[in-house]
């Protein structure tokens, strides 16, 4: 008994003292991560006009490898991130153009958040549509809303967007035909089915992308962000009158 309450007492204070140097070495691995992170992104960063641009920093390669099992939790923090800045590109490579947007900030945000936490829906049916509507990402828009239409197979109204975006934005109305024919499959309204044999006549490229944008603006709060959708909700209600 003696000699099993020693061992005992051993044992637990071997569990201990274990407990206290992995603690140790997780927050040392925490702040070293951040620190190189912070380093890489601020390597990233090009120079810019605007002195807000500080702010815009891309997530590193590779980050799912310094969560520690608190993937979810980072993703949604970068989640949060982006929705106060939904209209902001921040290229991180040059282009031509000063005002086109090329897979910068909300790209690699959004491509971020899906690799952290594949199943988090929300990031999925909204940023892509914010790419493509906001930034004028159309390349980084078109990839995201092919990962998501993968990744949330069953989503139709993922899969309406994306038809939006392919028709509109990539002029390609086979490709946004057969979306909408997957959401119609996937449980969207009736008339998703009839809208996709009408993507070549121009009535049901415009009544598209007018449903698409209407139903997009009802979950945007910002006046600015508000704005800039309400002028396309008009010139295609322009557009659409005789």
């Amino acid at each position: 008994s003696w000699i099993e309450g020693s061992s005992s007492k051993g044992f637990m204070k071997i569990l201990k003292v274990g407990a206290f140097w992995s603690l140790s070495f997780f927050v040392f691995a925490v702040l070293v991560g951040a620190s190189h992170g912070l380093a890489f992104l601020r390597e990233r960063q090009i120079e810019s006009p605007h002195p807000e641009a500080s702010r815009f920093f891309a997530p590193p390669k590779g980050l799912k490898y310094l969560t520690f099992g608190f993937q979810e939790v980072v993703a949604d923090g970068l989640w949060l991130r982006f929705i106060q800045d939904l209209d902001r590109c921040q290229n991180f490579q040059p282009v031509e153009d000063p005002k086109q947007c090329h897979k910068g900030w909300g790209y690699t945000m959004l491509l971020t958040i899906h690799e952290l936490a594949p199943r988090f829906r929300i990031p999925m049916a909204v940023g892509p549509m914010s790419l493509s509507v906001l930034q004028n990402d159309y390349e980084g828009a078109g990839e995201l809303f092919v990962v998501a239409a993968n990744s949330f197979p069953n989503d139709w109204p993922i899969l309406y967007r994306a038809a939006y975006h392919f028709l509109y934005e990539g002029k390609d109305p086979a490709k946004a035909a057969e979306y909408l024919s997957q959401a119609s499959k996937a449980g969207g309204p009736w008339w998703l089915e009839s809208l996709a044999a009408r993507m070549y006549e121009k009535d049901g490229q415009l009544e598209l992308a007018l449903r698409t944008l209407t139903e997009y603006r009802k979950g945007l709060e910002d006046p600015e962000y508000a704005q800039k959708v309400d002028e396309r909700i008009k010139s295609l209600k322009e557009a659409l009158s005789p």
